[in-house]
């Protein structure tokens, strides 16, 4: 990702300058990212072909568009690895809450980045679900209330 469109993507998020690669600001643009760039799959609907390229997402996104977890993760991906964080890409399963047994699909797109020798798991690409990301830990984590 080009330095100008990492700037425009920061700001897109409402970040004025490179926030430093801490876990503050790992927490920072997840949040931003959640809050400011719509999850939207309307282009399903309307029969609108869109790329899921990471770097034409990213670009989208910079123009003001939303997209599901392929758009957004793969964007968030790109300028996460443009600011120095290491992120890794993982194919994923979106499972309804309560629903047993497991059942997940492969049809979502997910990432984990390491960040002050800790591994996140970090996923923007499913609207409101997760505000920060989780740190990968043993033991359990409640669901956030409403």
């Amino acid at each position: 990702m080009e330095d100008q469109d990492v700037r425009r993507y920061l700001n897109r998020l409402g970040i004025r300058n490179h926030p430093g690669t801490s876990t503050q600001a790992l927490k920072l643009l997840h949040t931003a990212h959640v809050e400011r760039v719509a999850h939207e799959n309307l282009s399903i609907y309307i029969e609108e072909s869109r790329s899921i390229d990471p770097l034409q997402a990213a670009k989208d996104i910079i123009r003001g568009r939303g997209g599901c977890c392929h758009h957004l993760n793969g964007a968030f991906f790109e300028l996460l690895n443009a600011l120095g964080f290491p992120a890794t890409r993982h194919r994923g399963g979106i499972q309804p809450y309560g629903r047993m047994p497991s059942v997940a699909d492969a049809s979502h797109m997910a990432l984990t980045v390491l960040c002050e020798d800790q591994r996140w798991y970090v996923d923007v690409g499913m609207g409101d679900a997760l505000h920060e990301p989780i740190p990968l830990v043993p033991g359990t984590r409640a669901p956030a209330k409403s």
